[in-house]
């Protein structure tokens, strides 16, 4: 597989077009519903743009990837029509809604945040595939093992559980950190003293069950402590409430430890 369609215009189309670019392959066509963003993007790899469905489908590619977000993954799948490999890549979505996009399909979902810009080290980013046949199993093999450095075969449940993995440990977290940094604000405090605590935490969690190394008031069951909490928090709308949920969850498992 040479050959590389794209469908989509967003972070995830900006980093398979020049990742691909990059290494070798050639991206031939970008398809966009906004031919501004497609232009974009071809532009920076020197394929073709356009946002015609005929026009794409009649490109002659060796895979087509929809890099788009997944509540548009089904409404592409009635369009696109081809010989090559279809592939997908959403974490949550069944390799089977592109079952009459073409005889090969495949889904090839990155395992990371997809962001425009990243310092993260491309190669090291994580992928789970899965194909629906043992020819396009070998092609997509090979195309990850030169896109990355770790990738995984998961059919679309352990995708999905994955997935949720996933939402817990990077969204969840992101905006918990959202919160604390927000709180701090409000209060007119620096973030600075609470990074070092922040990067021997997810330090700590990489090494250990973080299970066996939880701490804080709600672990330990410091009810005096943790009214006091509450008592600063109702100054923020919905901040006790995510305080209350979360310290009920630990305490929760802490008692089944015991």
């Amino acid at each position: 597989m040479n050959t590389i369609g794209i469908i989509g215009t967003g972070n995830a189309a900006i980093f398979f077009a020049k990742r691909l670019t990059h290494l070798g392959f050639d991206v031939k066509i970008i398809w966009g519903r906004s031919i501004d963003k497609a232009r974009a993007i071809a532009t920076k790899v020197n394929a073709i743009f356009t946002d015609n469905t005929e026009l794409f489908n009649n490109q002659k590619v060796d895979l087509i990837l929809l890099c788009v977000k997944d509540d548009a993954i089904a409404n592409i799948a009635t369009w696109v029509r081809s010989k090559a490999v279809v592939a997908h890549c959403s974490g949550g979505l069944s390799i089977h809604v592109l079952k009459n996009c073409s005889n090969h399909t495949a889904v090839v979902y990155p395992l990371f945040t997809i962001k425009s810009k990243t310092n993260f080290r491309k190669k090291d980013i994580p992928f789970l595939w899965e194909t629906n046949d043992a020819s396009t199993l070998k092609k997509i093999e090979h195309l990850l093992a030169i896109i990355s450095s770790h990738s995984r075969q998961a059919d679309s449940n352990q995708r999905l559980q994955y997935h949720i993995a996933a939402v817990f440990c990077n969204n969840f977290t992101n905006h918990l950190l959202g919160v604390s940094f927000e709180w701090l604000h409000k209060n007119n405090l620096p973030k600075d003293m609470l990074l070092p605590l922040l990067v021997a935490t997810y330090s700590d969690c990489i090494k250990n069950n973080p299970y066996e190394i939880q701490t804080g008031p709600a672990y330990r069951n410091d009810t005096l402590t943790t009214e006091k909490h509450s008592i600063e928090l109702k100054k923020v709308p919905g901040f006790l409430e995510l305080y209350q949920t979360i310290s009920r969850s630990i305490l929760q498992q802490r008692s089944s430890e015991i």
